[in-house]
């Protein structure tokens, strides 16, 4: 699909970096079309709209489906892309217009540069004329005179490789385009190809520390502290209003049991809950034309329906019914969660009730987030099917069908790192006391 993106722009936009943008720099914004689509685009540093950026983010990515929070990723790697480009003096799109390509070198000093955090990037690049090379500072300068490697201006192993991924594809795209367009040789065109392919990919997050530091779920103390604070008759309850506190209450509980995203939750309907069949359907509705929020929850997985237990459902019931009733606005849209003022209850507001709860308990409660929800409710499901003695092949895909992914997903792997690593650790145990055990037996 190609947009009118004179017709688009001229509708209301949004930036996506935040805050106030300095001047002379790459400006990712997010277009909210008539029909309900979210679309970010590239703006360049005078303020026009970035040609092959946004090519690129409407034929290729746009074209796949891609979410458009993973296309302002992409949009914000190719920003870097740029910055690096235009400080080193180099007019990408007229060097492949003319059969030429980046150097070796230039990748890999592009390679390091996606390490550097963008406050460091944006602050050293100043936009030059191509070809006063001799007024650029390089960033490789920049690099090995001014920022030690053991500083904060890097940014994590895992971030790093991101970028390098987003900023490869493009790089790729680009020669297919200019190869196409203009007739590029087929040896020059594949040269070019292997060489972005293998210096691109350097950075590798495996080995990194974060690996081997499990991501975990809840400790069962911290699910009790959890419990306490949120129960809306608590003293610990940070809320005043019986609203929020039933309100809060109930989000944190569906995400507790469920195991669903954020945005599951945010996109849920009233219609969404069976109450005859005590079930719950999470559906992919992107670009939905009902949802007035600017940054759209979405559903990342597979539509399918969840089970309620009674008292749950019950508890949804009463608040649709008491509370989500009696808030104003609230009958202009079909959202389940709404703010005090009756609106769609937003990615941000939700981050504020678990900022007010963490701010209870910070201590028990430090890394307390959806995710980590989502976490907990796969070492709890992991330990039932365990209990219940279910194979490992059938536990995998019961949790690949409850999760949304596709039967046989890599994804479960992530999730069971810590019940795996727990099981692991056990077993280790068992065995130094068996051989100890051996051991004084024997002698």
């Amino acid at each position: 699909m190609i947009y009118n993106f004179q017709n688009t722009l001229s509708q209301d936009h949004q930036e996506i970096n935040g805050g106030s943008m300095q001047k002379n720099a790459y400006k990712v914004k997010l277009i909210a079309t008539k029909r309900g689509e979210r679309l970010p685009v590239l703006f360049k540093r005078d303020g026009t709209l970035h040609y092959y950026a946004t090519l690129y983010s409407t034929i290729k990515l746009r074209t796949k489906n891609r979410a458009s929070h993973t296309m302002e990723i992409s949009l914000r790697a190719i920003a870097i892309l740029y910055y690096f480009l235009d400080n080193e003096g180099i007019d990408l799109e007229r060097q492949l217009s003319t059969g030429e390509f980046l150097s070796r070198p230039t990748l890999e000093s592009l390679n390091r540069v996606s390490r550097l955090t963008m406050q460091n990037i944006t602050e050293l690049s100043t936009p030059q004329k191509i070809h006063q090379r001799e007024k650029v500072i390089h960033f490789e300068q920049f690099r090995r005179k001014v920022v030690p490697l053991s500083s904060s201006a890097e940014v994590s192993k895992k971030t790093a490789a991101l970028r390098q991924i987003y900023i490869k594809d493009y790089l790729l795209w680009m020669l297919e385009w200019f190869a196409h367009h203009n007739g590029t040789g087929v040896e020059s065109f594949e040269w070019a190809r292997d060489m972005t392919q293998r210096v691109l990919t350097s950075i590798s997050v495996i080995g990194s520390r974060r690996s081997v530091d499990v991501s975990q779920g809840m400790s069962q103390e911290s699910q009790k502290e959890l419990f306490q604070i949120i129960d809306p008759e608590s003293n610990k309850n940070p809320w005043d209003h019986s609203f929020c506190r039933y309100r809060n209450n109930l989000l944190i509980q569906l995400l507790f049991h469920l195991g669903i995203r954020r945005g599951e939750l945010l996109a849920l309907q009233v219609r969404d809950l069976l109450f005859a069949t005590k079930k719950i359907f999470i559906a992919r509705r992107p670009d939905d034309l009902e949802d007035p929020r600017k940054y759209q929850p979405l559903a990342k997985t597979l539509p399918r329906s969840l089970p309620l237990e009674d008292s749950l459902a019950e508890q949804l019931y009463a608040f649709i019914h008491q509370y989500r009733r009696e808030t104003p606005n609230a009958k202009k849209h079909p959202f389940l969660f709404v703010s005090n003022f009756g609106n769609p209850l937003s990615l941000s507001g939700l981050s504020h009730v678990f900022a007010e709860i963490k701010a209870v308990s910070p201590r028990l409660l430090s890394d307390f987030s959806a995710h980590q929800l989502r976490h907990t409710w796969n070492d709890r499901f992991s330990q039932k099917m365990k209990d219940n003695g279910v194979p490992p092949a059938k536990e995998q895909y019961y949790r690949c069908r409850l999760m949304g992914w596709v039967p046989h997903s890599k994804m479960a792997s992530v999730y069971t790192k810590r019940y795996v690593n727990e099981e692991a650790q056990r077993v280790v145990l068992e065995m130094q006391k068996d051989t100890i055990k051996f051991r004084k037996n024997n002698e």
